[in-house]
């Protein structure tokens, strides 16, 4: 797997947007990669949040509430 499909990867991970297989791939690249690895330690907080329904729908409304009208 290459550096580019790497970030793909990475960003949809925290939104829990990637299929079983993107996942599988990611997680198996990050043993063999310690940066990735790291990386991926360091979404999994971003990744809780939006797992949280009650924090998923403050991060939608305060999202909402910054766009301009």
């Amino acid at each position: 797997m290459n550096k580019e499909d790497i970030q793909k990867l990475i960003g949809g991970y925290a939104t829990g947007s990637l299929t079983d297989e993107e996942r599988q791939a990611l997680l198996e690249a990050a043993l063999d990669d310690q940066e990735l690895f790291d990386t991926l330690q360091q979404e999994q907080a971003l990744k809780d949040l939006f797992e949280d329904p009650f924090s998923r729908e403050q991060v939608r409304r305060a999202a909402a509430e910054s766009l301009p009208r």
